[in-house]
């Protein structure tokens, strides 16, 4: 009788998995110099191992794949089975032999143990074709991330509602309830931190899921290889080459054609929804016939390139002062309009008919509420409904070579890289503005893997990767000196930086003016060295290393660089009966701010962190 049982465990193999087992003879004797061969159904690669004094034997990281596993030895039949390996993940290949001839082989049909008894970490694996059919909101990988237990998604989808860093697509979750940013909760791509620094709501490069093999979330007890982060741990996987050439071309389109209208727009609203997401991925060996690698057994390559073009129309309803109150009439206004220079004691005088006469207009203030755009809709407050049209233009490429240098020695080397444009048409009419402008977002991360057997118990693996997120955020009135215009001084100072209109916030309107964070310059360089050693002794597996990170971060950015005016509407209030009294735009009107302030930007802000990390873990299986 020949048995095989596999149980999966989680461990801590970064972007791989192991394949650990025992081999026994009919009588649960452990058996000594089993021969054991894993051979790769990918790139048909054979890895030679052997059983130590105790019938133990541990394969070296593996990718995620299938693989065929024989055990022999003389006098005892040959075994064979077919292994599953995920990312993250050991396999326990327990073999028992049956007295025999070794030309003589058994087939067994494994299952995989659908509880995992012997680890305490909890997480789920998303194969290729999950990944792959899985439906996904604009093809993210990371929204996978929110089908984990415990998983929740703390960011409004909404394009004018999110940052900078997130504009390319949401990626943070909070996990068993830890804070929602990327520092807490890791997102790793092949092992390497794929985070920004600057608010930790961004992911740096998208992989398209037509390029990713695996997609691993730890949520519980992850390993202790896996530092930093206090929540989840996101790892996923690129494919690799193999012997054969396999690749595809693919494109996927939404148009709004096919859409049910908007139901905040209305039917003369332009209800433009097009998605275009195309590319093409190939995969195979690096062979030049006779010249180099014949056999189709050294050198491998993957490469992916994605084109992401968006064009969609998102509707907005403001409230925007009528025609009558730009010319000083509040008639219809609910509330009543007092002369600021009529107070008495505690006590103002209404303005006669709720009417501000044209003299009392201050002359900056009147032309900068003229900015607001006429209702196109009935009523006095949403009744300005505006469907500008979001521009996104994007690519991403990855490319991945395997190449084994002897069945001891392997590395990795991955190169992604892409750059993304992003516009936000405004919510009013240039120059009224009031949304976030532009966003150019170039990215890339570079990595290389190398794996050496030193002993068929002992291995060393070394891991080095540079991940850079440039992103650079422009205001919708860049090179407009639109305060001059208007008569604001102090503001649009003769440079690019200082140009447009400052943000004017109006209690119960549409806020004015461009984004007051723009113009940005926010840049991320991080530094990742690490290196982990493997030692099986008898029935232990034994894992130390270390990691060093060094960030980098760049800011050239301020809150406030062409100021901010608040008006609202306290100026044209009864100070004795304040309830139904008072209108911030005619507050705006008459030049009277609440408050107001502007923050000088002198320069860009460098910050630079090392982070250092340790760990040692013992794997210790008692019994088979």
């Amino acid at each position: 009788m020949i048995a095989l049982v596999l149980v999966s465990l989680s461990l801590a193999q970064i972007e791989t998995g192991t394949i650990v087992g025992t081999v026994t003879d009919p009588s649960g004797a452990a058996i000594a110099k089993a021969k054991i061969v894993v051979n790769s159904a990918r790139t048909g690669r054979e890895t030679p191992l052997e059983t130590n004094g105790e019938g133990f034997f541990q394969s070296p990281p593996l990718a995620p794949g299938d693989y065929r596993l024989t055990a022999e030895l003389a006098g005892f039949k040959r075994a064979a089975a077919n292994v599953r390996v995920e990312v993250n993940q050991r396999v326990a290949a327990d073999f028992k032999l049956e007295v025999g001839e070794v030309s003589q082989q058994v087939e067994v049909s494994a299952t995989t143990q659908g509880l995992e008894t012997e680890t305490s970490t909890l997480g789920n694996v998303r194969s290729e074709k999950a990944v792959a059919e899985l439906p996904l909101n604009a093809r993210n990988y990371a929204f996978l991330i929110g089908l984990a237990p415990g998983a929740v998604q703390t960011q409004d989808r909404a394009p004018g509602a999110l940052p900078g860093t997130s504009r390319r697509g949401v990626s943070n979750f909070a996990v068993n309830g830890v804070r929602g940013t990327n520092d807490w909760n890791g997102i790793l791509v092949e092992g390497v931190d794929n985070t920004e620094n600057h608010n930790g709501l961004g992911s740096v490069i998208f992989p398209p899921v037509d390029a990713i093999q695996e997609f691993r979330i730890q949520t519980s007890s992850a390993d202790a290889q896996f530092g930093r982060a206090a929540g989840g741990i996101t790892n996923l996987v690129l494919k690799s080459g193999g012997k054969d050439f396999h690749g595809s071309l693919y494109e996927f389109h939404r148009n709004f054609k096919f859409d049910a209208l908007n139901y905040f727009a209305r039917a003369s609203d332009d209800q433009k929804f097009i998605l275009n997401q195309f590319g093409f991925t190939l995969g195979g060996p690096v062979s030049l016939g006779k010249l180099y690698n014949k056999a189709r057994e050294k050198t491998f390559f993957f490469a992916s390139t994605q084109w992401d073009k968006r064009r969609q129309a998102v509707p907005n309803v403001s409230t925007v002062p009528t025609a009558r109150m730009r010319n000083g009439d509040y008639g219809e206004s609910p509330n009543r309009v007092f002369d600021p220079l009529s107070l008495t004691g505690n006590a103002r005088t209404q303005f006669p008919g709720n009417i501000i006469p044209a003299s009392r207009f201050n002359s900056t203030g009147k032309r900068t509420a003229d900015l607001y755009p006429l209702p196109n809709s009935a009523g006095l407050v949403n009744n300005y409904t505006g469907a500008p049209v979001r521009l996104y233009d994007g690519y991403q490429t990855d490319l991945k070579v395997d190449h084994y240098f002897s069945t001891a020695h392997s590395a990795v080397f991955r190169a992604s890289f892409g750059d993304t444009t992003i516009n936000d048409g405004p919510v009013l009419p240039l120059p009224a503005a009031a949304n976030i402008g532009a966003t150019q977002q170039p990215v890339g991360q570079y990595a290389i893997i190398d794996r050496v057997n030193l002993a068929p118990n002992k291995l060393n693996e070394f891991r080095f990767g540079v991940t850079r997120f440039n992103l650079r955020l422009v205001q919708p009135n860049v090179g407009l000196n639109i305060a001059r215009d208007l008569g604001i001084p102090g503001v649009n100072t003769g440079d690019q930086l200082t140009t447009g209109l400052p943000r004017i916030s109006v209690t119960g309107y549409q806020v004015l003016g461009d984004d007051p964070f723009n113009p940005g310059v926010l840049v991320t360089n991080n530094f990742q060295t690490e290196d982990n050693f493997f030692w099986t002794v008898n029935r232990h597996s034994i894992r130390f290393g270390g990691r060093v990170d060094r960030r980098q971060y760049n800011a050239f950015q301020t809150s406030a660089v062409r100021g901010l005016m608040n008006f609202s509407g306290a100026y044209t209030n009864n100070p004795a009966a304040a309830a139904g009294t008072g209108n911030g735009n005619a507050d705006l009107q008459l030049g009277a701010p609440i408050s107001g302030n502007i923050s000088i930007l002198e320069g860009t802000r460098g910050f630079r962190r090392t982070e250092l990390g340790f760990y040692f873990q013992d794997d210790w299986k008692v019994n088979q």
